[in-house]
């Protein structure tokens, strides 16, 4: 079994090493290195290298991206689907929201209804960064949940409209900040027992402060604070929206941040 002999933070590198049994022992290792696929902060494009280090070993090293790009990572990977619908209902629609009720056979072959949730927007959210490792969150009372919410500024797309579109145009209003980058971070599927839409995050850098623009329907609190609050805010059950866990944990992960 590998045990864990260290780590170099400057090198984002871990350690891992072996013994085999017997008199005469040989030490095994493998260096596992967290390293840009293409340049130095581009976050989106790190992987992982692995490289043996033991006894015979020849000089190789093999890598695979942390985060693929989109175009290589559809959302929904196609495979043969044991559904069959055989009838669609719209039992509820307005603006934003449609219910739909599904006369389906199951994948035991058996009729059933399923209930679906369809967002006429997607949801788009946006994790900001400055050069001194700040982020930014927004507080506000969630009508459905009927409960304050800190998240990372979030907005939804109409459809037609590109989602980096509308992450510059969200950030802007709800945290007064532009930004010179934008980097598609992640993509989710938000509760997709339910519902399929479809969540993109971006990370926001290259920042100027502004004024902010809110919507009349939007009573927000804006809160600058060191992301690695924001990430301990996370682990402690102070933000429990899917779409900011999301963002501050693949953050965590890909900078080997440790709340």
């Amino acid at each position: 079994m590998p045990s864990h002999l260290g780590s170099d933070e400057s090198l984002n590198t871990v350690y891992f090493c072996s013994a085999s049994p017997g008199r005469h022992r040989s030490t095994q290792a493998l260096v596992v290195e967290l390293v840009p696929h293409r340049k130095a902060g581009d976050l989106f494009n790190f992987g992982f290298r692995v490289t043996p280090r033991f006894p015979g070993s020849s000089d190789f090293a093999l890598e695979w991206p942390l985060v693929p790009k989109k175009s290589d990572r559809p959302v929904s990977q196609k495979r043969n689907n044991p559904w069959q619908t055989r009838e669609i209902r719209v039992i509820y629609d307005n603006p934003w929201v449609r219910l739909e009720e599904h006369d389906a056979i199951n994948p035991a072959g058996k009729p059933c209804i399923y209930g679906k949730v369809c967002f006429h927007n997607q949801a788009v959210g946006i994790l900001p960064l400055d050069d001194h490792g700040n982020t930014w969150l927004v507080g506000q009372h969630r009508y459905a949940l009927d409960a304050w919410s800190w998240e990372i500024p979030e907005g939804g797309s109409p459809a037609g409209e590109d989602p980096l579109e509308t992450a510059r145009r969200e950030l802007k209003e709800e945290t007064g900040l532009s930004a010179r980058r934008f980097e598609l971070f992640c993509t989710m599927h938000l509760s997709n027992s339910v519902t399929d839409e479809e969540g993109f995050v971006y990370l926001a850098t290259g920042l100027e402060e502004g004024e902010t623009m809110f919507e009349e329907t939007e009573d927000i609190v804006v809160r600058k604070l060191p992301v690695e609050e924001a990430i301990r805010m996370a682990m402690a059950g102070e933000i429990t929206d899917a779409m900011s866990l999301t963002a501050l944990f693949r953050y965590a992960v890909v900078k080997g941040i440790a709340p």
